[in-house]
């Protein structure tokens, strides 16, 4: 997206048309940008792996073409692994099977020579002898993490298995796959790569309309914008805008939404002092072009906490804090807890009046993760939440 020197993307047209969501949750899909489509049909040549005929670009790298470094790592052939094991039934493995020493884990690097860039599906083949339960390794892919796959045991009576662990991105050429020791006792026979088929079809997706028949022209305008970027490109966002800055400060580049919080306009919070400037923050980031989200962790208007060690009165939108009870107040409209919810929804809803009458859309995701049960919304089940929100 183009920055604020030039570089900040402003994603409507010159009569800025952003876009406002209501109360409506809006989610949105990350896809894929599209890959230069070839296959592989018949077996490669190439020292070190080999392309399985019959499978489009399925790679496999054996134990005996990795490149060991570490302490306590080996090949075993076939000869020994069956000297170790008799219900071994493999070609031999890299041996994992040696007791952990932080200064030095052993680890073993797979050469792949990958025919285009793009997406792989990584499958590993392995030797956990029975009885030994799962076992979790990790791996780094082209030096970078990728994080840590479970090996799950073999079938009773078996020792050896092939899992599809994950995905990786592969540049066309030379790629380096590392397996590192994880929790170690298990061997590696090999590594397989499949190039995922790029040729995805695209969903079809309406959202030509809002819930709400009263949404502003930058609501529909902002739909409009979200919409026509699915399937195209990724939109990147940021909690907090002096995050978003620090972003700036270190790339160049600025992402392009921007999430604060209502959090401290909370009217139990502000009895007991707090203050808020995010909404001017929200008005400064749509100034430099920027989408605008917002959420809100309700502090709860009564029963919470004061000054106490632990227990104090800013932790009172968790449910272990406050003894306010959602269900109740909704079911007793009459009773004082149902019109501290309603003053303090008024509270927020003149907040988000003020960034309306400055034409600035909001995407609004109040009362998130409703379904954990450890915020108060959500500890009396779904009716209350839904009732609500």
């Amino acid at each position: 997206m183009k920055t604020s020197s030039g570089s900040m993307i402003r994603y409507a047209a010159s009569n800025k048309t952003y876009f406002m969501l209501g109360s409506a949750f809006f989610f949105l899909g990350i896809i894929m940008s599209s890959f230069t489509h070839s296959r592989v049909e018949a077996a490669i040549t190439v020292p070190g792996f080999v392309v399985e005929p019959n499978q489009t670009q399925a790679l496999i790298v054996t134990f005996k073409d990795a490149q060991l470094e570490g302490y306590g790592i080996e090949k075993r052939d076939e000869k020994t692994a069956k000297a170790k094991d008799k219900s071994y039934d493999g070609k031999g493995y890299i041996s994992y099977f040696f007791e952990e020493d932080n200064s030095a884990k052993g680890s073993a690097a797979f050469k792949v020579e990958a025919p285009e860039d793009g997406l792989y599906e990584l499958s590993l083949g392995y030797y956990i002898p029975e009885g030994n339960g799962d076992k979790t390794t990790s791996i780094q892919v082209n030096g970078s993490g990728a994080g840590e796959l479970t090996l799950n045991a073999p079938n009773p009576g078996q020792v050896r298995a092939e899992k599809k662990v994950t995905k990786v991105l592969l540049n066309q050429g030379s790629n380096s796959i590392q397996i590192l020791r994880g929790w170690g006792y298990y061997g590696i026979e090999y590594i397989k790569l499949k190039r995922i088929d790029p040729n995805i079809p695209k969903q079809v997706i309406k959202m030509d309309t809002l819930s709400n028949s009263k949404a502003t022209p930058q609501a529909k305008a902002l739909l409009d914008f979200m919409t026509s970027q699915y399937g195209k490109k990724i939109i990147s966002g940021q909690q907090t805008l002096e995050d978003a800055k620090w972003i700036y400060k270190q790339t160049g580049k600025l992402p392009a939404l921007v999430s604060s919080d209502l959090m401290d306009y909370s009217p139990s919070r502000v009895e007991n002092g707090s203050t808020s400037n995010e909404v001017e923050k929200m008005i400064e980031w749509y100034e430099r072009g920027g989408i605008v989200s917002l959420s809100w962790h309700w502090n709860a208007p009564k029963g919470i906490g004061g000054n106490e060690p632990g227990h104090e009165w800013w932790r009172g939108f968790n449910t272990e804090f406050t003894t306010f009870d959602v269900e109740y107040a909704l079911n007793h409209p009459e009773s004082e807890d149902y019109k501290l919810l309603i003053r303090d929804i008024d509270a927020i809803a003149v907040q988000l009046k003020g960034l309306q009458d400055h034409n600035i859309p909001v995407l609004w995701r109040p009362l998130h993760e409703a379904e954990g049960g450890w915020f108060w919304w959500g500890a009396k089940g779904p009716e209350p939440a839904k009732k609500i929100i």
